[in-house]
């Protein structure tokens, strides 16, 4: 009796505990579905703002964006990163060795001034020496010089190390600038100014080539890759002392070029030396030479060989 007594116990206290475990699961299970009903509740109230707030911010944000974005580009205006339609100012740098001001204020090679585009005409630049979108007063105090002096920041580098070597560092800015025009890519090929010191001795040559009392420039550009080379003559203008090009021609061979001397001793279609009636260009490779001198009444630069032909085929005429 005691055995069954202590079983009926027994199983009313294992009873007992699977109550208290039920009750614990449910108490659980209200626990989690109560956290869920919370956090879908959240979700809904705070994506629910965000949402209102999308519909709100844009039209206020946008146009703050605009108005500042339109305000750095107009302090940034001179910088690298200006993207704007139309510039009045632009970032230039000094190109003479020095360049003396009308107040008697001296600037430098690679000097930076800002150039006022809508005021500068050709041959003639309106400088400030201060940026005028951070120096306003800078405009009050307007400086004239001459536009061979100065080349935008964005070609200053090319410029620098394209005339680096004598004798092109000694060049006039203006005749380094009508050079630089020069160079680069004419009838698929590329031309530039040699960097090699050895030849730069040998590609430029000054004289009065076409006999109007003013020094003229010839240089010889090299394209490396094809082993070729473009001569180009530049003329002084009389009147405006603007440098220009003359002449310019390609060929499909290095060249070296050196100048002459009017009464030079060269064959010019003849079976002798004659005198060179004007300065003029001899330009040479491995198979020999080529004078070119300027004919004043032909109005135009000839070619000559260097080798003396019979009397019976010379056609030279002393000028």
């Amino acid at each position: 009796m005691e055995n069954l007594n202590n079983e009926n116990q027994e199983n009313q206290e294992q009873k007992n505990d699977d109550i208290k475990i039920s009750k614990r699961s449910l108490y659980i299970a209200f626990s989690i579905i109560g956290a869920l009903i919370l956090g879908v509740s959240s979700y809904f109230v705070f994506f629910g703002k965000n949402k209102e707030a999308e519909k709100e911010v844009p039209h206020t944000d946008s146009a703050l964006v605009h108005t500042d974005s339109a305000n750095v580009a107009k302090k940034d205006s001179l910088s690298d990163e200006y993207e704007g339609e139309y510039d009045p100012y632009a970032l230039y740098k000094v190109i003479s060795n020095t360049l003396t001001l009308p107040n008697g204020q001296k600037l430098n090679f690679g000097d930076e001034v800002y150039l006022d585009v809508e005021k500068s005409t050709s041959g003639n630049s309106i400088i400030y020496l201060n940026n005028p979108y951070k120096v306003p007063s800078t405009k009050q105090y307007p400086i004239s010089v001459d536009d061979e002096v100065l080349i935008d920041a964005y070609s200053f580098t090319e410029f620098k190390n394209s005339f680096s070597l004598p004798p092109f560092s000694s060049l006039p800015p203006g005749v380094k600038k009508v050079i630089l025009d020069a160079d680069g890519y004419h009838n698929g090929r590329t031309y530039s100014v040699t960097q090699n010191a050895d030849r730069a001795k040998s590609t430029l040559s000054t004289g009065d080539f076409d006999g109007d009392g003013v020094k003229d420039y010839a240089v010889v550009l090299d394209d490396n890759e094809n082993q070729e080379s473009r001569l180009v003559i530049i003329s002084i203008n009389k009147v405006t002392k603007k440098p220009y090009v003359s002449f310019a021609e390609n060929y499909n061979d290095k060249l070296k070029l050196k100048s002459f001397a009017k009464g030079a001793s060269i064959y010019m279609n003849s079976s002798s030396f004659v005198k060179a009636p004007r300065d003029g260009i001899l330009i040479s490779n491995e198979g020999g030479g080529l004078v070119i001198i300027y004919d004043t009444n032909a109005q135009k630069y000839k070619f000559y060989e260097q080798i003396p032909i019979s009397i019976e085929d010379s056609n030279y005429e002393e000028e």
